[in-house]
């Protein structure tokens, strides 16, 4: 698969879902959990949303790379290959939402219904710089993708 195709295919099932599985690291233990997300048109940066006290944004203030797995498999496909699901790998930080006007809107035309917890100071939006993306395709081919 040539670079155009990976960047298509990493487009295609980051704009076509609206929840990932975010993948940090505690205490050397991976722990993972479903997120809304949404992600800029350049791929470069993927937001999501969390509630502050937890286990998840004490793992993402360690500056820690993260992942986010976004699957774009049919719920009833048996089979292992023809289906994608893209890994984006970066490091997250919270958006400062007193002049992210942008942002905020960018997050909330994909995701409406959750304006409430963005307006929620218990929750935090948070950017994550994507580095690299892997493109799996079935259970044998991974293309990765370098973010320039």
């Amino acid at each position: 698969m040539d670079e155009g195709e990976l960047y298509g295919k990493i487009y295609e099932v980051l704009t076509n879902q609206l929840f990932g599985v975010l993948a940090t690291v505690e205490n050397g233990v991976p722990k993972a959990v479903i997120v809304p997300f949404t992600v800029t048109n350049n791929l470069k940066t993927i937001l999501f949303l969390t509630k502050h006290h937890t286990d998840k944004f004490k793992n993402l203030e360690n500056i820690e790379p993260v992942t986010i797995l976004v699957d774009h498999r049919p719920h009833s496909s048996k089979r292992i290959t023809g289906d994608f699901a893209v890994s984006a790998t970066g490091i997250a930080k919270a958006v400062d939402l007193s002049g992210a006007t942008a942002t905020k809107e960018l997050f909330l035309f994909c995701h409406p219904s959750l304006a409430e917890y963005l307006a929620n100071p218990e929750y935090a939006l948070l950017s994550m710089h994507v580095k690299t993306y892997d493109v799996s395709n079935g259970i044998s081919e991974v293309h990765p993708y370098k973010m320039g």
